[in-house]
């Protein structure tokens, strides 16, 4: 089961944290100026994180072209130059896509990664496309 909960209450009930969410953001219509949009929600919505503090990012990662390259970009308007530091990894190819359950069911993905100390390869990934650069 996964709970959802504020950092402080789960504290004060002595629950065993496994995560916390830092920030989020959301677009329907991938293009630039979605991503530029997201890339500020992102910096609005967060804690200032050094490169040293940001960890891995788990992608949207459908798997069409323009949509992984948009991604990328708000990625890397979001990040700067720690976007070429900073790991990632895309859930899809083990699942397909889910839908609504995507969300929830990549949480899941994350928080074994973070268990394991280790994230999951991304399935028919060779070479990064250098429009996702």
């Amino acid at each position: 089961m996964l709970v959802a909960e504020e950092l402080e209450h789960a504290r004060k009930r002595g629950a065993r944290v496994l995560a916390e969410v830092a920030g989020f953001a959301s677009a329907l219509t991938p293009n630039a100026t979605a991503a530029a949009s997201l890339a500020r929600s992102r910096k609005r919505s967060t804690k200032p994180a050094s490169a040293r503090r940001l960890g891995p990012r788990q992608r949207h990662g459908l798997g069409v072209p323009e949509q992984d390259a948009w991604e990328a970009r708000g990625l890397r308007l979001a990040l700067g130059a720690a976007a070429d530091r900073v790991p990632v990894f895309a859930a899809k190819g083990y699942m397909g896509n889910l839908g609504p359950a995507a969300g929830v069911t990549e949480v899941g993905f994350a928080l074994l990664a973070l268990a394991k100390g280790q994230l999951p390869p991304t399935i028919n990934h060779r070479l990064p496309d250098p429009a996702c650069r």
